[in-house]
């Protein structure tokens, strides 16, 4: 039996998109409530951005960088070039 995309039930299609940011868009002003905030996570560990990976990206199947090694997604995720946000709501992350 198939779904309506000729694709085998047991089988999972896959489409991955990446984005990348070439400039830095204009500055606005928010206006947020106090109870929320966006931080930029600074060098996070490895274990902390895995948390944000699996919680963000569990519900749409994200796996890739399950499947480094530490080593090689704290190159990632530390260097320089990259920066990571955090959505903060009554003072933990938002889920």
């Amino acid at each position: 039996m198939t779904n309506e995309q000729n694709i085998p039930h047991d089988k999972l299609k896959t489409t991955i998109t990446y984005l990348e940011m070439r400039e830095r868009p204009p500055c606005r002003a928010l206006n947020s409530p106090p109870n929320i905030s966006i931080t930029q996570a600074i060098c996070p560990t490895v274990s902390f951005y895995c948390y944000l990976y699996n919680t963000v990206g569990g519900p749409w199947l994200w796996y890739e960088r399950r499947q480094m090694r530490d080593d090689e997604l704290r190159a990632i995720i530390q260097n320089p070039k990259v920066e990571i946000y955090v959505l903060y709501v009554n003072g933990v992350p938002a889920v």
